[in-house]
């Protein structure tokens, strides 16, 4: 586009699905025509979800969107042997079931660095093609997916173009990827090792996650890392309507998200009938929901500690519908594993935004506990400590009913709105074209 410098996105996926994967990117990308920087989109064949948004952007011509295909060989060997050979002695969810796992463990074995490991060579022909017919200035992939890294990787050494490496997640030391033997680390060890070196800059979404880096990487100049975190987007929240309050309102603590692996609300729930057992009256002025996707069995935690009549559990809703139940909450509630986290979850940007105080349960020296503070916006407890979430779910209780609960710094959280954010993208992308 004309007075605009054009910028390759190379990542899968783009779009804001419901549990919330890409959001901050799809926010960068709607901003960043506002900044000077034309965004061009390879993505997978597949990925076809557009959103509203999207759609208006791609006939404003506010956004180029290019799609290449994915063939997985051991996937399709994988359906072809087991539907045709099996299928007949297994009912098809035991099939599925199989399928499943088997891929799974496969993907752990031969897909490295991820399951795009097949699509490499389609994007690089791909991205070449488009490089070449926009005059592209820059480069910029995210990860996870740390197949697209590869791809920039490819594409700098072969046409020279500046290239801008995203790490929303770590690489080697990310807690929810297992590597089957040292080999497979150690491979994994030299990709990134490769991607780092090859980056003209090195982005990541905090503090911990950037300082791990330049530790392990003492031989690379210190300003080649930057930090720009994830955030929010206000216009998200507009046409939302709220729903009238009830003449005998409960005070709602609200979970929106996946909960998975030791991402378990069993110590919240266990402070939690701790709280009603101390004060009885309780149980019929709360109301705790948790709303989204869960592979734990929360019902039956629920059913064991007989708190069926204050905690509703609704399943996987839309975006929209998220932002409203955080809208008509009074607290929210961010539930981190026990393991420490390099990063942020996004949905606490989100969170901020509503200005509804946040409980964060999380391990001693969770990097949350420093954003929470310098913003007012809610408090912590320890995930293993149900005394401590007792009291302090007791103490919030309390302020919610006496309307005492302190206001949280919107200048502060202002910084995290994505049209700052993407103005500091632009600045980035600004200074590794000139």
């Amino acid at each position: 586009m004309q007075n605009m410098k054009n910028v390759l996105i190379i990542r899968y996926p783009i779009y804001p699905v419901q549990g919330g994967i890409a959001h901050s990117l799809i926010k960068f990308i709607k901003y960043l025509p506002n900044n000077g920087w034309h965004p061009i989109v390879l993505t997978l064949a597949t990925n076809k979800e557009l959103t509203p948004s999207t759609k208006k952007a791609i006939s404003n011509h506010l956004l180029t969107l290019y799609r290449s295909p994915l063939v997985n060989p051991i996937k399709s060997l994988i359906d072809t042997f087991f539907y045709s050979k099996v299928h007949s002695d297994f009912p098809k969810h035991q099939t599925n079931k199989y399928v499943h796992r088997l891929i799974f463990n496969l993907r752990n074995w031969f897909m490295i660095p991820d399951a795009l490991i097949w699509w490499i060579p389609f994007a690089i022909h791909t991205s070449i093609t488009i490089a070449k017919k926009h005059d592209v200035d820059i480069i910029y992939t995210r990860a996870p997916r740390y197949s697209c890294h590869i791809v920039a990787e490819m594409i700098k050494k072969r046409l020279k173009i500046p290239w801008v490496a995203d790490f929303r997640d770590p690489w080697l030391k990310n807690p929810c990827i297992s590597y089957p033997t040292p080999f497979h680390r150690q491979l994994n060890a030299y990709l990134e090792k490769k991607t780092i070196i090859s980056a003209d800059k090195v982005m990541v979404g905090s503090e911990p996650l950037k300082r791990d880096f330049m530790e392990r990487y003492p031989n690379e100049p210190p300003d080649k890392f930057l930090v720009i975190t994830a955030g929010f987007d206000t216009e998200d929240f507009k046409d939302i309507t709220i729903r009238k309050k009830r003449k005998k309102h409960k005070i709602t603590i609200t979970h929106t998200g996946t909960l998975i692996g030791d991402r378990n609300p069993i110590t919240f729930l266990k402070a939690l009938k701790s709280l009603i057992n101390n004060n009885p009256k309780i149980k019929d002025e709360l109301k705790v929901l948790f709303v989204g996707k869960s592979y734990l069995d929360i019902k039956s935690m629920v059913s064991n500690l007989e708190l069926d009549d204050c905690v509703e559990i609704l399943p996987e809703v839309s975006r929209k519908k998220s932002l409203q139940y955080q809208l008509e909450s009074d607290i929210l509630l961010i539930i981190q594993g026990i393991e420490k986290a390099l990063t942020y979850p996004e949905k606490i940007f989100e969170y901020m935004a509503t200005g509804k105080p946040i409980l964060v349960l999380d391990s001693e020296d969770s990097i949350i506990i420093d954003l929470l503070k310098r913003t007012n916006s809610g408090v912590f407890a320890n995930i293993n400590d149900v005394g401590e979430i007792t009291m302090i779910l007791e103490n919030l209780y309390k302020k919610i009913k006496t309307g005492s609960m302190s206001r949280p710094d919107q200048k502060i959280i202002s910084r995290y709105d994505f049209r700052q954010l993407t103005r500091q993208l632009a600045d980035v992308f600004n200074e590794v074209s000139s």
